[in-house]
């Protein structure tokens, strides 16, 4: 079994996937900020668990008012951690990504290989060609 979560990090402090009304300020908190995404993978196999975090750091640029009011009214941010989705509209936001860049936008790749590596799972193109 595999699990993982996703939160945002800003100044220590977790955004929370925010509720309709606070979209807008969750928004603007992002703007011109650094921030961490922090995912959480865990695998559990054969009674064994091994679990990892994977940080990527990413900055947005500065936006606008009329920039944060179009990207609320798309309806994307609303149950995204952080309000802003990333891989999605907002990428248009974002000025760099310094980390796993599939953490960003989904399953931080990478921690999973290495959890998968670790209990002795072979790559799927290794165990095809052993036959």
């Amino acid at each position: 079994m595999l699990a993982a979560d996703t939160t945002v990090v800003i100044d220590g402090l977790m955004l929370a996937k925010p509720s309709t009304t606070m979209t807008r300020g969750a928004c603007w908190v992002c703007s011109r900020r650094t921030h961490d995404v922090l995912t959480g993978v865990v695998l559990v196999c054969a009674g064994r668990e091994s679990s990892a975090v994977a940080d990527t750091r990413v900055r947005f640029r500065p936006l606008t008012r009329a920039e944060i009011d179009w990207y609320v009214a798309s309806g994307e941010p609303h149950d995204k951690a952080g309000a802003l989705r990333r891989s999605g509209l907002a990428s248009r936001f974002v000025e760099a990504v310094d980390g796993s860049y599939s953490n960003v936008v989904g399953l931080p790749v990478g921690a999973v290989r290495a959890l998968l590596d670790a209990q002795g799972f072979p790559p799927a193109d290794a165990a095809q060609a052993d036959g």
